[in-house]
């Protein structure tokens, strides 16, 4: 599956979850850990943990597993590794503090979809 396709489903399936907003960084020329980084924030930690289970389970629909789910247990910041795509789920406090779109962003590499 091309990287492009992954964002697009990555996105898709985060649509439904209770958050403002989506952004989606593009550091394909920043590093070669990744292609893009994906961000929401909603507002507890028992959110995070059911963004998360949603993700996972439609895009495993599709036959995309990912490689490696850290931070579940706590559901402060779970971090979700497609490889190409990494996605990151903040309660809003802790998005706040670690501001990862500051940075990883500038102004012509986030893409703001709102909800």
């Amino acid at each position: 599956m091309e990287v492009l396709e992954l964002k697009e489903k990555v996105i898709d399936a985060l649509k439904n979850v209770k958050t403002d907003e989506i952004k989606v960084i593009n550091v394909i020329d920043q590093t070669s850990i990744t292609d893009y980084i994906v961000i929401i924030a909603v507002n507890n930690s028992k959110q995070t943990k059911k963004a998360c289970m949603d993700l996972e389970e439609k895009l495993e629909k599709d036959g995309i597993k990912a490689t490696r789910i850290d931070g579940y247990e706590e559901g402060r910041w779970i971090v979700v590794d497609y490889s190409d795509i990494i996605v990151h789920i903040f309660n809003r406090d802790t998005l706040g503090f670690y501001q990862l779109e500051k940075l990883w962003g500038t102004e012509s590499n986030i893409e703001i979809i709102k909800i």
